[in-house]
């Protein structure tokens, strides 16, 4: 709301009213009111100047990944990094990084590869430049590492990756989610199941802080806590994370359409 009424006081089109827009449109979805955000997102273009298209392309982009949708996310990556071309503008590298994570998500190790190989035809040295950027890029070589076979490798690359978000970025954000989900995973992969376990509890509350309950982030780590919990036994944590879970994601969508 407060995004709203301060993009109501600017005007259609203007860099502040864009930002303004965008962010009403993600605070929509991290409330669950996903048919909402996307209709905030589609008003950026109320005019269509080269900024309001690659806003728009930015948010579509971030509610596809937000709300789990991996094929979208690479889609809507892939046209923001086309109109950052078209246009000239500095979103190609966020484009890109945008990219590759969609496609590890879904498993295309070798797609995210050439995305960063991209990446680095763009950005000689782009661990060199502004710390969101060179964080992300690790984040990317942190991923396809954990897609092989070496779980000794991958445990202190995600280890050292986590670190140093902490350093920069604080302990609070969607990269340091990220790194505990990789850590809880690895950890369950080597047989410290209680480990695991307790690792996804504490990012489940990390990504209540951060996100609330209604968001489908929190949905997906609560499915993931879900089986931990059951693993070890414990049904009746697991069934309430399980139930919440699919309450927030299976909520009824008002105004979606298809």
């Amino acid at each position: 709301k407060l995004f709203l009424e301060a993009a109501a006081r600017g005007k259609p089109g203007e860099a502040a009213w864009l930002r303004d827009m965008q962010r009403a449109a993600l605070a929509a979805l991290n409330a669950g009111r996903r048919a909402e955000a996307r209709a905030l997102a589609e008003r950026l273009l109320e005019k269509s100047t080269p900024a309001a298209r690659l806003t728009h392309a930015a948010t579509r982009a971030e509610i596809a990944e937000t709300a789990g949708d991996s094929v979208t996310a690479l889609l809507e990556f892939s046209r923001l990094g086309a109109l950052a071309a078209e246009f000239k503008s500095n979103d190609a590298p966020a484009a890109l990084l945008g990219a590759a994570r969609a496609a590890l998500a879904l498993g295309q190790v070798g797609s995210a590869q050439a995305k960063l190989t991209e990446l680095h035809a763009l950005l000689p040295d782009p661990l060199s430049l502004q710390p969101d950027i060179a964080l992300m890029t690790t984040e990317i070589e942190v991923g396809i590492v954990l897609a092989g076979p070496d779980t000794m490798a991958a445990l202190a690359a995600v280890e050292a990756w986590r670190a140093a978000v902490h350093r920069q970025l604080g302990p609070t954000n969607l990269p340091s989610l990220r790194a505990e989900l990789a850590l809880a995973g690895l950890e369950t992969r080597m047989g410290d199941v209680a480990q695991g376990a307790a690792r996804l509890s504490h990012a489940l509350g990390l990504a209540e802080r951060m996100r609330g309950r209604n968001s489908p982030i929190w949905a997906r780590v609560a499915l993931a806590t879900a089986d931990a919990a059951e693993r070890l036994g414990d049904t009746a944590r697991a069934a309430a994370l399980r139930r919440d879970a699919e309450a927030v994601l299976k909520r009824p969508d008002p105004g979606a359409s298809g």
